[in-house]
């Protein structure tokens, strides 16, 4: 996602403008930062979208999904007055698979809600007490939340789903039978395409910091929660038709997840050497998986056990990020014996490789 172009889109037709991008390349990375923008839309707020859509559509299936999932309450603070009468999950769905789409969206606009932090403040508190600097956080477990609960809406249409346009009126594809008819159906091809990309939505938010990759998470809420919605859609044949399993690639879901979430990678090497502070004994010189929680700091100087060896190696190239260092220095800057304590583990390491299990008998 990096160096993209900026975002040209066809105020006339919608979309993005594909005359504005001299090469396919280009064309790809703007598809690609379009996609990613509206992930990151709903992402950084999407809380505060859950708790709106348990005031507003008041289903007892899906506040209790999401209070068992996210902590959120129907009586937190929300937007009482929105503008428009179209149901969140309508806006949602369209936000994020609207072929035709260009941003800012009404769910954009509407998230704008909640750029003021002055504003919703119990709720943020809330949200505050849940978040955590490494790992899955509440932002995570929100926008899966939210991504699931569209996934089950968009399963519940059928080909009886009538389709409409954003003004309740209704979308001009109608079959040569259906003439003068006032309404329109969905096909199952067309479900199956809307399901499609939100699976690409999903597999981003599933992303993880460790050797698994994609988790994917099963937890969806009881399907019966969306009859009552699935008689009528905003969006029918107007999908994104990009192959997004080639458009979207690994490399551009892990920059993501790293754009919000300040960790180390997973697969981060650091190579056993000796150095001058820890000098008792030999390196391996193997290359090893470094680990934060492993890490020490020292006299401004990061080191990690090799656990192949026992040598304490100094790992400081390796560690690029800030705050990475500030959770390590703040870790270990107060352990006083952070050297004595470090040389004796190493010591017993290189005596008996299972002094762990000899400890805890």
């Amino acid at each position: 996602m990096s160096d993209l172009p900026g975002l040209h889109f066809d105020l006339l037709n919608g979309g993005l403008d594909t005359s504005k991008y001299q090469t396919k390349e280009e064309l790809d990375n703007a598809k690609r930062a379009l996609f990613f923008k509206r992930f990151n839309v709903i992402y950084d707020v999407s809380p505060f979208i859950l708790a709106q859509i348990m005031y507003e559509e008041n289903n007892s299936i899906l506040n209790d999904y999401i209070n068992s999932r996210c902590g959120i309450a129907i009586d937190d603070e929300v937007v009482e007055q929105r503008h428009g009468k179209v149901s969140l999950l309508l806006d949602l769905e369209q936000h994020f698979i609207q072929r035709f789409h260009s941003l800012p969206s009404s769910m954009e606009l509407f998230s704008w809600h909640f750029s003021n932090e002055s504003s919703y403040l119990e709720l943020r508190k809330k949200i505050k007490e849940n978040d955590c600097d490494v790992g899955e956080n509440i932002y995570d477990i929100s926008m899966r939340t939210l991504l699931n609960i569209v996934y089950q809406y968009i399963r519940s249409q059928d080909k009886h789903t009538r389709v409409y346009s954003v003004f309740n009126t209704v979308e001009v594809n109608r079959s040569k039978e259906q003439r003068g008819i006032d309404k329109s159906y969905l096909k199952d091809s067309i479900i199956s395409d809307k399901l499609r990309v939100l699976k690409k939505f999903l597999e981003v938010i599933n992303f993880h910091n460790n050797n698994l990759g994609i988790c994917i998470d099963d937890d969806l809420p009881d399907i019966s929660a969306f009859f009552k919605y699935k008689k009528s859609t905003l969006l029918g044949p107007k999908v994104l038709e990009d192959d997004l399993d080639e458009l979207i690639r690994q490399e551009d879901i892990e920059e993501l997840y790293f754009l919000h979430h300040k960790e180390m990678k997973w697969n981060i090497l650091g190579k056993c050497q000796s150095n001058d502070i820890f000098k008792d004994k030999l390196s391996c010189g193997n290359d090893f998986y470094l680990s934060e929680n492993s890490i020490f700091h020292l006299d401004g100087h990061f080191y990690q056990m090799c656990p192949k060896c026992g040598c304490i190696t100094d790992v400081s190239s390796s560690i690029k990020i800030d705050e990475v260092k500030n959770r390590i220095i703040n870790r270990t800057d107060t352990d006083e014996q952070i050297f004595k304590r470090s040389s004796l583990l190493s010591e017993l390491y290189f005596l008996d490789k299972d002094y762990k299990t000899l400890i805890k008998k």
